[in-house]
């Protein structure tokens, strides 16, 4: 028994180590560098852009915030193909990671400079990147790209308020204000409460069909189409031109359904 034992041992120390090292190949790091400007060619500074690599890290994402002439660099990025999206938080411009209107499935027909020996092939298409701009963007190993210009648009504020002087509004009472975009995602706006009012803000993009959703399964409000039960799910098409005013809905929270 003790040979055999002896036997296995010294049977598994000659197996060869290749066998058990990682031997797919990986990407080399670069860097990506450019800049973020809007419609008017102004620079966009504390925008946040969103890279994800289209194919050996596929999912996986990589961020970066524009300094205050617009300018980014991201540096010790897997080499290869990205997409990307491109956010400001508090700013009137178009979330383009969640309003994304160009997206059109990524089809690839020529190899990446990246991908030694590549075939032409087509990217499968998921949920999860729709959301990001189909333009594709190259990260060379072991070097800086060539600047990135970048665009933000403007678009229009939605505003929905509600007056709740008897504070009838509760967790319970499941609160939702949003927008469907135009590929039928469902984007929540973003809330604030000050005092008895409760305020819903998004900003969506110019001239482009939009359902706003007000809904609630609890509550009881006179808006605007008069007195409205928010548990029927409340739903308004909504188009907002660059010269339009900025469209504010009221409602005067009246109780409980139940």
């Amino acid at each position: 028994m003790l040979f055999s034992l002896l036997g296995s041992a010294q049977s598994i120390s000659k197996i060869p180590t290749a066998i058990t090292s990682n031997s797919i190949p990986q990407p080399i790091n670069g860097a990506l560098q450019g800049k973020v400007s809007d419609e008017t060619g102004k620079s966009v500074s504390g925008a946040v852009i969103t890279f994800r690599h289209f194919f050996t890290v596929q999912g996986r994402n990589q961020r970066v915030t524009t300094k205050n002439d617009g300018t980014f660099t991201i540096n010790e990025l897997p080499s290869g193909d990205y997409s990307q999206c491109i956010q400001v938080p508090n700013s009137d411009y178009v979330d383009d990671c969640e309003w994304n209107l160009t997206f059109v499935p990524r089809v690839l027909a020529t190899p990446s400079p990246t991908q030694i020996g590549a075939v032409a092939m087509v990217k499968p298409v998921f949920a999860g990147d729709m959301p990001h701009s189909s333009e594709r963007i190259v990260v060379p190993p072991a070097g800086l790209s060539s600047p990135q210009q970048l665009r933000v648009r403007k678009g229009a504020r939605v505003t929905v308020r509600f007056v709740d002087l008897a504070k009838v509004i509760d967790d319970k009472s499941h609160l939702m204000v949003g927008a469907l975009s135009p590929i039928g995602m469902f984007i929540s706006a973003t809330r604030a409460t000050a005092g008895s009012v409760t305020t819903f803000e998004q900003v969506i993009p110019f001239d482009t069909k939009v359902r706003l959703i007000v809904n609630s399964l609890a509550l009881k409000a006179t808006g605007p189409k008069g007195v409205t039960d928010l548990a029927a799910g409340g739903t308004t098409e909504v188009k907002v031109g660059p010269k339009d005013p900025p469209l504010v809905f009221n409602y005067t929270i009246t109780g409980k359904t139940n």
